[in-house]
């Protein structure tokens, strides 16, 4: 992984990665997928997942965030993760219910928990990663 700063080093950061794999593997099923979504970019996806495992965790070893901000977008990491492991469950035919029969991911009214929305309303106005979506 390669970090580059641009010439204008405080306003732009560029992440680049690469990564070959075997057409016939895991890795390269995984690379089809995501390159021959009908719903989303690849770009998008990628970026998606990448924000719920680690943007709460990169925000948080700031200096730069409120304690607010930084409980705003824990919840909406964890609710993205929570979606995304039901979708996992449903996809590969798993009863998420019998391998977490106490975990609140397996409800719904999790899922569909709606976020603060001042906070929400005040952080896309201020966030540096409203670019992102957040």
């Amino acid at each position: 992984m390669e970090k580059k700063f641009s010439s204008q080093r405080a306003k732009t950061i560029e992440l680049r990665f690469r990564y070959q794999a075997k057409k016939i593997s895991q890795q390269g099923y995984l690379f089809d997928f995501l390159q021959n979504d009908e719903v989303s970019t690849c770009k998008e996806m990628i970026l998606q997942a990448i924000k719920a495992y680690w943007m709460p965790i990169a925000m948080a070893k700031t200096n730069h965030f409120s304690e607010d901000e930084l409980e705003f977008v824990g919840l909406r990491a964890i609710q993205e993760l929570k979606r995304q492991m039901i979708e996992i469950a449903m996809s590969v035919g798993l009863d998420l219910e019998e391998i977490y029969p106490h975990s609140p991911a397996t409800g719904t009214e999790i899922v569909e928990t709606p976020p603060k929305a001042e906070l929400e309303n005040s952080l896309r106005e201020t966030s540096p990663f409203a670019d992102l979506g957040l």
